[in-house]
């Protein structure tokens, strides 16, 4: 029998640094709850890993998990597996929204590639705002994310009308990372929206959806209709 394991009240587990530390988490239920959980590579080493494996997963009220490249190491590998259902969303008392940061940040050509990010449950859904931001502002190549479920959803908004997103960005002479969702059902609901886009002369992020079905409904509250966004907005 696997126990069940809890972080709340502003709880950190860190492991950022020069040279960034790794996470190991094992267990039946995870609730991690105005929380987070940090591994930033802050120097030339590469980065971590934070590894989560439990039967059932949720982050709520702008819990968030932060794996930040502002050195030129490479990014850490982030995975998560749920036996059951994975779950992203709301917001702190600040108004923090739920997130999952896998960014580059060393404006220069030796900064680092982002890191991966792997989510594997039955369920995947981000709600009330939560995001995953993947971007690189130097010449590091961005974030390889990768969902795969039955059914993975994104719905909703924060209070300050920011829908539940999933984003690839290129924001200098780096290359945009990877997007791939590989589900059964993909639905974007309530204003929801996926977007990859270039801002400088980096080529622009990947977005592959594999799916039996996809469906976009609704707006949010801004009137934004629920949808899949491609830019590029510099040379690359």
């Amino acid at each position: 029998l696997k126990s069940d394991i809890a972080l709340s009240e502003n709880a950190r587990i860190d492991v950022s640094g020069s040279e960034a530390g790794s996470v190991f988490i094992r267990g039946g239920q995870l609730f991690v709850d105005d929380s987070a959980i940090q591994a930033e590579t802050l120097g030339d080493r590469d980065g971590g890993r934070v590894d989560i494996r439990a039967e059932e997963i949720s982050f709520t009220r702008g819990a968030n998990i932060n794996c930040f490249v502002e050195g030129t190491g490479r990014g850490a590998d982030v995975e998560i597996r749920a036996g059951g259902s994975f779950l992203f969303a709301g917001e702190n008392s600040d108004g923090e929204r739920g997130r999952i940061g896998v960014e580059t940040g060393l404006e220069n050509k030796d900064a680092g590639d982002g890191g991966t990010l792997l989510i594997e449950a039955e369920d995947i859904a981000f709600r009330d705002g939560a995001f995953i931001n993947s971007f690189t502002t130097g010449e590091g190549r961005g974030a390889e994310v990768t969902l795969r479920a039955d059914s993975v959803s994104l719905a909703g908004e924060s209070s300050k009308g920011w829908g539940s997103s999933i984003t690839v960005h290129a924001l200098e002479s780096g290359d945009g990372g990877t997007l791939l969702i590989d589900a059964g059902d993909i639905s974007l609901r309530g204003g929801a929206f996926i977007e990859s886009a270039t801002h400088g002369r980096g080529r622009g992020g990947e977005v592959t959806l594999k799916a039996d079905s996809v469906s976009l409904a609704g707006e949010g509250s801004g009137g934004y209709s629920s949808n899949i966004y491609m830019q590029a907005q510099g040379s690359g």
